[in-house]
């Protein structure tokens, strides 16, 4: 869908829903409502339990 809307997106790399708060990148969702500041970095989420 970002690819066909453009624009920037955020990627975390997990399964957990709500799991910003306690990641290092929750500073750039901050950034982006403090100043608009859009990215388009990843970063790491929770581990991903073996199935």
């Amino acid at each position: 869908m970002q690819q066909r809307l453009g624009g920037a997106l955020l990627t975390i790399e997990d399964d957990v829903h709500g799991s910003l708060s306690s990641l290092p990148c929750a500073d750039a969702v901050v950034a982006f409502f403090d100043t608009g500041r859009t990215t388009s970095a990843s970063c790491a989420g929770a581990p991903v339990p073996a199935p």
